[in-house]
């Protein structure tokens, strides 16, 4: 099966990349400092996101298949994301 690969981070410091193997994510490259777009935190607030992926105070925490990373979520200072560091 060819994954999908999923960009989870909008436009602005670092990038996250997972790729999608249906009932799993595998984490690819999980910068430091990272934008996370608050469509993301709402679609998962709501539980239409990957089950791989949980909102929890204030934290966006992502179970993948290979490792487990955790941002916590602040906001950016500009429009259109929040800011997403690994804790």
């Amino acid at each position: 099966m060819k994954p999908e690969q999923l960009e989870y981070a909008a436009p602005g410091p670092g990038r996250c990349v997972l790729h999608n193997f249906g009932d799993r994510l595998f984490v690819e490259r999980a910068d430091p400092l990272v934008a996370i777009a608050p469509e993301l935190i709402s679609q998962i607030r709501r539980g239409e996101g990957h089950p791989d992926l949980h909102y929890e105070a204030g934290t966006l925490v992502i179970d993948g298949a290979n490792q487990r990373v955790a941002y916590r979520l602040t906001p950016s200072g500009q429009p259109g994301f929040l800011l997403g560091r690994a804790c």
